[in-house]
């Protein structure tokens, strides 16, 4: 016997797969390409090629911005590590020290045990 179905419920029949191995092809000789030659080039070489001065710059005025906006909407301690970063405006420089430092690093795992 076979399964009774509810009247509002319908079956469909499902293609069978296909039995052909979709295959991707890419063309190397046209779109974005990497035309600088890295050879003997350090990491920060690199990492300068992704990440340009400009949007350093963007970085630390929007981290500026968003201090503003947090220190105008909250009132904070003056113990608080909060009015720290109140009295520093960040630039540029702190930002890539910030990135080097956070990259040197390396990776981390949490929690430690």
């Amino acid at each position: 016997p076979s399964p009774q179905l509810h009247p509002s419920t319908t079956t469909t029949q499902l293609p069978p797969p296909s039995t052909t191995t979709p295959t991707t092809t890419y063309d190397t000789t046209q779109g974005p390409a990497c035309t600088v030659d890295m050879a003997g080039k350090s990491v920060l070489d690199f990492f300068k090629l992704l990440v340009n001065d400009e949007m350093i710059t963007s970085i630390a005025d929007q981290t500026n911005l968003f201090a503003d906006q947090f220190f105008c909407n909250n009132t904070v301690k003056p113990q608080s590590r909060a009015s720290m970063w109140k009295q520093v405006p960040h630039d540029a420089a702190e930002v890539k020290r910030f990135i080097c430092n956070h990259n040197s690093n390396g990776p981390s795992t949490l929690p430690y045990h």
